[in-house]
């Protein structure tokens, strides 16, 4: 994903946490439209040029985030459409997190 073109079609406020359409390039939506679609349950996307990203992937990115391929984007709070850049993190994809195989506390080893 290229910041400059998300810039583009895409205002992000980071306060508000909220993407909206300034150029849509499927002809749906129109100028000033929340951007972001769930479809059956699962995390909102937003679908440029025939492929879907998730909507917090983007948020991070717009907000000034860098992201390498396979870089996990969650909200803190658990709320998936919330996308305020203070509620955003980030699970780098070079960290090798192992959890312990008892199913014990990772912290403790007990």
């Amino acid at each position: 994903m290229d910041k400059n073109l998300l810039e583009t079609y895409l205002a992000y406020d980071p306060d508000e946490g909220v993407l909206r359409w300034k150029l849509d390039p499927n002809g749906v939506f129109r100028l000033g439209d929340r951007a972001g679609v769930r479809v059956r349950g699962k995390a909102p996307t937003i679908t440029l040029f025939g492929v879907s990203f998730p909507v917090n992937k983007i948020a991070y990115l717009m907000a000034g985030g860098e992201l390498k391929p396979g870089d996990i984007v969650y909200c803190l709070n658990g709320e998936d459409d919330d996308l305020r850049a203070a509620n955003l993190g980030v699970i780098r994809s070079d960290l090798d997190i192992t959890l312990p195989a008892w199913g014990g506390d990772i912290v403790t080893g007990k």
